[in-house]
């Protein structure tokens, strides 16, 4: 068995004694933007299997089984942050 690749930043990647893997896809409300919860039941359905965690700093994380998950899942939520970005705020 190989070295892994190398994380995204707010990927990890656990692994038990006995081989299996499980990776944390993390998003960060106050950098990225609210996640309301309709889309975070809809993502964690989704692509982790019902599994997410909220952290005491306004974190959640979502648990993906599935290896081939994590990148939609960042992708889907890249789009959410994206959608949920303020407007550039305009002064007179």
């Amino acid at each position: 068995m190989g070295l892994p690749q190398p994380p995204k930043p707010g990927v990890l990647m656990h692994r038990a004694a006995g081989g299996d893997e499980i990776w944390t896809v993390r998003r960060h409300a106050a950098a990225d933007g609210p996640l309301h919860r309709p889309q975070a039941v809809r993502h964690r359905d989704r692509y982790a299997d019902g599994y997410v965690r909220f952290t005491t700093r306004s974190n959640i994380e979502f648990m993906v089984a599935d290896q081939a998950k994590v990148e939609p899942l960042i992708q889907a939520l890249q789009k959410e942050a994206s959608r949920s970005a303020a407007p550039p705020t305009r002064y007179r």
